[in-house]
């Protein structure tokens, strides 16, 4: 039989390390309120998000109730490798030129 009602020891079946593991691979996703996303994005203010948001270049926040929204997680995180990809193609066509040079 399942438990009725969650207790400490029922909530502590999932290790922890499982449930990095299913973020990772994209099995789970979580909600990141502003507070969270404004440091990951690495802008310095809510008014340069926001234009960022508008102008498609940073992912969309979801409606989750009345006055609330948050990002997905893994949509953040995609776009944080995106750009980390940008930057090494960049960098590796300026390794090409220094070296044909």
């Amino acid at each position: 039989m399942y438990p009725t009602k969650a207790n400490k020891q029922s909530l502590a079946v999932i290790p922890k390390p499982l449930e990095d593991l299913e973020r990772a691979t994209g099995a789970a996703d979580r909600f990141l309120r502003q507070r969270e996303v404004l440091p990951l994005s690495g802008f310095g203010s809510l008014s340069t998000l926001k234009i960022k948001i508008k102008n498609g270049e940073f992912p969309s926040p979801i409606r989750i109730s009345e006055g609330r929204q948050a990002w997905s997680e893994r949509e953040v995180i995609e776009w944080q490798r995106k750009k980390i990809a940008e930057r090494n193609a960049i960098l590796a066509q300026k390794a090409d030129q220094n070296d044909s040079t």
